[in-house]
């Protein structure tokens, strides 16, 4: 049985969504910073796991807290660190409990 081989043009369109095995290799080896934000069940989250979680800069977070009322969360500060309730970023990051 003969396979069709894709035309040039089908190729150069694909090439963005082939993986070469170099690639491949490195998506397996891929280890995430966090656990899934599921997983998570301390009650306090860091700026850096909260920007992580909602795809956000740690520094949009921290305008949340500077302004507060401007953003969707607002922190508590435990010793002049931020603090973001992790229920509340699971609600807002559309995870279920």
């Amino acid at each position: 049985m003969k396979t069709a081989t894709p035309s040039p043009q089908l190729m150069k369109l694909l090439k963005p969504y082939l993986f070469d095995v170099a690639e491949k290799q490195e998506c397996e080896n891929f280890n995430p910073p966090f656990p899934p934000l599921a997983l998570v069940t301390k009650p306090n989250l860091t700026t850096g796991e909260l920007a992580y979680y909602l795809n956000r800069r740690p520094q949009t977070l921290r305008g949340w807290a500077c302004h507060s009322g401007t953003g969707p969360m607002v922190p508590k500060r435990i010793g002049g660190l931020l603090a973001w309730n992790t229920m509340e970023a699971k609600a807002l990051a559309g995870v279920t409990v």
